[in-house]
């Protein structure tokens, strides 16, 4: 069963790459997006209905990917 937790406070994100500079970040109620400038990639992760996460799929992504 593919379902998402809800948190009451920030959680840390340690799942990105090693060598990811995050420049910038997105952080909205159901989803949010890192983008690194080492490797200009965008990284996403949350509720993943209505394909918002980028990734062509209607599902919901608990780590960065």
């Amino acid at each position: 069963m593919n379902y998402i937790r809800y948190f009451k406070r920030p959680e840390f994100v340690d799942t990105l790459p090693e060598d990811a500079v995050i420049t910038s970040i997105s952080a909205g109620k159901n989803y949010n997006y890192a983008v690194s400038s080492a490797d200009n990639k965008v990284y996403s992760w949350g509720f993943g209905e209505n394909y918002v996460l980028g990734n062509k799929e209607d599902v919901s992504v608990h780590k960065p990917y």
